[in-house]
């Protein structure tokens, strides 16, 4: 409580009060040396005030900061938070560097979270990088090499309980804008792995394929529902 309460930075702020900034230098100075205080704490502290004051970005940079960093707290920010409006955005690559550091880590979440985002980028990009090869040497999508996935019926299994309505959030609940940002963010993740020759391959033995469909939005679900029954009447014509 302490902590949180003179927590405040303005250190790169426009219009910034440079006294101020001296102040909290100082102030933190006194917290670790006489007070033996454990930067980790501070900042998390810095981080706590700057998640309730919305701004997110700098939340995530202070649990990432220091010798000994908080990566569950920096996970739990940018799923909650940062994943729905980056991703409503369009600016979900901004977020590709903050995984690939959280995914040699230790968290205890990561299966149901990051993991799935990291998978996202990594099928994006190699659809990407099929269309261009396709197109260049002028020949079909399904010929040019697709990234491959181990036991893509688990991560699909997983998306079940990948970004739920209700997240664990500070204030304890939602606004109507941050529900709407994560079933977008949700349905685009999900129906770009989708796209993966291996895991469209194994759509049609999945138990729980209505439920795993019913978290992509109504026009990606009809695409994908076209070539799963393009698929079944294919295997139906070989038997």
């Amino acid at each position: 409580e302490i902590l949180y309460r003179h927590a405040r930075e303005n250190e790169g702020e426009e219009g910034f009060d440079k006294k101020k900034t001296e102040n909290w230098a100082d102030t933190r100075m006194f917290l670790e040396k006489h007070c033996h205080v454990q930067p980790r704490m501070i900042n998390d502290a810095l981080a706590l005030r700057a998640r309730s004051e919305g701004d997110f970005v700098k939340a995530k940079k202070k649990y990432m900061e220091g010798v000994v960093k908080n990566w569950p707290k920096a996970h739990e920010v940018l799923m909650d938070d940062l994943v729905p409006s980056k991703f409503a955005q369009g600016c979900e690559k901004e977020l590709k560097k903050d995984f690939e550091e959280l995914s040699n880590q230790r968290i205890a979440n990561w299966r149901y979270g990051g993991r799935i985002i990291l998978a996202y980028f990594r099928a994006r990009e190699s659809r990407k990088s099929r269309e261009k090869e396709a197109e260049n040497r002028d020949k079909k999508l399904d010929e040019a090499a697709d990234w491959k996935l181990e036991k893509p019926e688990l991560l699909l299994q997983d998306c079940l309980k990948f970004m739920p309505d209700t997240p664990r959030l500070m204030d304890g609940c939602q606004s109507e804008d941050r529900i709407v940002q994560r079933r977008f963010a949700r349905a685009k993740i999900l129906s770009e792995l989708l796209k993966n020759e291996q895991c469209s391959k194994v759509l049609p033995t999945l138990p729980y394929l209505d439920e795993l469909l019913g978290y992509i939005n109504e026009h990606d679900r009809i695409k994908h529902l076209d070539r799963l029954s393009l698929r079944l009447s294919q295997q139906n014509e070989a038997r």
